[in-house]
Order: C-alpha cells, then sequence, then structure tokens
C-alpha cells in the first residue's frame, strides 16, 4: 500500500491533483508514467483493522482487492458472511475501475469505488480489509490455503460457505437473447483466454475443441476481453457474464469466467495447470481437470502479473515452449466428452 501525492493533474490514470492511497503495482505504474508530478510516501495511517471492533452496527467497512476478476469474486463469500453477522455495517468494496461492475446488483455491498482511493474517502471508513498486503505472503499462502478460505482468515470468521455472488438480471439476459437468439443447437461458450499465459488453454486446443463441438451440432460463443471475442459492438463484462448464463455448458480455464459460470451454477469444465483446482473452485457444478502431463514442476502457483516477471516459470517447460505444456496435454476431445457428460447428469437433476 502507497500514498501517492499528486502534485497537479496526470492522465495516467486519468487523477485531479490530490492524495491518493494504492496498491503498489499502480504507486509504480504512476511514478513511470507521470515524472515530476507524483511523489510516493508509505502510508502512515493504516490502524482500522476489523478485528479490532467488536460492534459493527452503523460502522463503515471497506473491502480493498486490486487482483483480477475471479479474485475479485472471490471476495463476495466473505463479505456477504460478514453482512449475514452484521447486517446494520455498511460495507463497500474497492478494486480496479476496469472490474467495478462485477459488484452491481450485490444486495451485500453499499458502494464499489474504484483505486486509486481518495485519502479522506479512505479515511472516513471505520475498518478497512486491505487484501493485498503481502505478495509473497500470500503467494505461499495460495499453494496449500484456498483462495476464498484466505479472505474469511483476514476477518476471523469460518469458511462455512464458498459460493461465489454475482447476479445476471432479467434484463440483461433478455438483450442477450434478443441479439442472440437461442436455436435448436445447446449453447456452449468459451473462455479464449486467461488472465495469465500460464493459465490459459493452448489457441490450439481450443479451435480443436471448437471444431469437434461444431461436428456434434453444438453452437459455440467465445468471452474474453472486450476486444478479444470480435463481437461488434465488443461485449461489457456484464454483457458477457449474461451470454454465460444463457449457455448450456462452459469450457473455462482458471480465469474470470470460471468464477462468473461458478457464480451462476452452470454445467462445465475447468481447465487448470498452474494452480490447484481444488484451491480455487467454488461450485461442485463444474469438473475440474488438473493438467500434470508434460511439465514436471505442474502445479507451478507461477504469477505472472508483475513487472519483469516472465509469462512462465523459467525453469520449465513452458518459457521454451510460449504456452502452458501440461494444458497443452489436456485433449479436447476429452473435454467435450467431460462437458457433454456434465449438461447430461445437470440436466436430469433439474
Amino acid at each position: 500500500m502507497h500514498l501517492a501525492i499528486v502534485s497537479k493533474a496526470i492522465e495516467t490514470p486519468s487523477l485531479p491533483a490530490g492524495e491518493y492511497v494504492c496498491n503498489d503495482s499502480t504507486a509504480a505504474k504512476m511514478l513511470a508514467y507521470n515524472p515530476g508530478a507524483v511523489k510516493l510516501a508509505q502510508v502512515p495511517f493504516y490502524e482500522k483493522e476489523l478485528r479490532s471492533l467488536t460492534d459493527l452496527k452503523g460502522k463503515r467497512v471497506l473491502f480493498a482487492r486490486m487482483g483480477a476478476g475471479g479474485d475479485l469474486l472471490m471476495v463476495t463469500p466473505a463479505i456477504r458472511a460478514l453482512k449475514a453477522k452484521h447486517p446494520k455495517a455498511k460495507i463497500d468494496m474497492a478494486c480496479f475501475s476496469t472490474f467495478t461492475t462485477l459488484f452491481l446488483n450485490n444486495p451485500d455491498i453499499n458502494e464499489v469505488i474504484a483505486n486509486p482511493i481518495e485519502v479522506s474517502k479512505f479515511l472516513s471508513y471505520d475498518a478497512i480489509v486491505w487484501l493485498d498486503d503481502d505478495y509473497e505472503e500470500e503467494a505461499e499462502l495460495g499453494k496449500t490455503m484456498h483462495a476464498v478460505d484466505r479472505v474469511f482468515k483476514r476477518i476471523d470468521l469460518p469458511a462455512e460457505d464458498r459460493s461465489l455472488s454475482y447476479t445476471v438480471t432479467p434484463e440483461e439476459k433478455a438483450a442477450t437473447l434478443e441479439r442472440f437468439p437461442r436455436t435448436k443447437k445447446k449453447r456452449i461458450v468459451c473462455q479464449m483466454t486467461a488472465s495469465e499465459p500460464a493459465r490459459t488453454w493452448p489457441r490450439k486446443n481450443l479451435s480443436e475443441f471448437i471444431v469437434l463441438a461444431d461436428k456434434k451440432g453444438y453452437e459455440v460463443f467465445l468471452v474474453g476481453w472486450p476486444d478479444e471475442s470480435g463481437f461488434q459492438p465488443p461485449l461489457s463484462i456484464r454483457e458477457s457474464a449474461a451470454l454465460v448464463a444463457t449457455a448450456d455448458g462452459v469450457v473455462v480455464p482458471d480465469s474470470l469466467w470460471f468464477h462468473v459460470a461458478s457464480a451462476l451454477k452452470k454445467p462445465g469444465v475447468g481447465i487448470f495447470a498452474a494452480f490447484d483446482a481444488k484451491l480455487r473452485s467454488t461450485s461442485d457444478t463444474i469438473f475440474n481437470i488438473n493438467g500434470r502431463v508434460g511439465c514436471e514442476i505442474a502445479p507451478c502457483f507461477h504469477h505472472s502479473g508483475r513487472p519483469g516477471v516472465h509469462s512462465f516459470p523459467v525453469e520449465g517447460p513452458c518459457n521454451r515452449a510460449g504456452y502452458c505444456c501440461a494444458m497443452a496435454e489436456v485433449a479436447p476431445d476429452r473435454v467435450l466428452a467431460l462437458l457433454e457428460r456434465e449438461m447430461e447428469r445437470q440436466g436430469e437433476a433439474q
């Protein structure tokens, strides 16, 4: 966590002059893109631990998580539990502006604010759960403790319910079906790329899967970043989530749409290798494959979302190949067979 002192208006990110609290990567970006206009300092006033309060009636609590979309959705079970225990508390969420819409229509969250956070706003909270404190410590915990449980640990509550919260409104679903009407074919939604290369099912595998699914009479839709799927106009995050809601099944790596599909209880297949599925999965509607063949260090628990970090572990075969070798060994025909099994099994259960 850093205090960013902005002496004049800047463009990256777009901010007026003032003082802001932000995570480490944002602080580095602000400093690099705005030389002379930004100074950094340690935050001298961060002493608002949630565990120091016994009564949250009327109190304002801020959860701050500056990760990608899936990481954010995995904060929602802890927020829901805290709100259930303290219904009179007002809980806000801070995240990157790209992902603020993930929390729309969440009854447990009062307000969503974007990083960086104005100091005056930051100081207005009675308690702050800052989930980006120690990257190295969190990375080590991530090898043994479920991602949702780590958030519960921070607020001293038992992780009794890991299910994620995300709501697609009837209006969003209706707009999606108007733009992409259902046919007699079953609909499969696939995620094109994950937030990091080490979590991405190689494009060759995905392409082969799409060909196989098409031959068997399925319609396949691709979701990803707005400029990635090829839709015109591009789909927003919420529009993509509404498309997932119309699917009969999903094929997803460990990234945002895996977690959206989990929240929506969609049948599917999750494809893992860099991380162990049992430490990331939150729904029994998705069958998870842990890729282990083809890479002697899988799961490598590799994060590449920081400056100067390679896309893959330098000591493994993936760094030479340019793709995740363990995920490349997950055969498209196997994925399709498992997806058909899950769609049939869950269709019978309804």
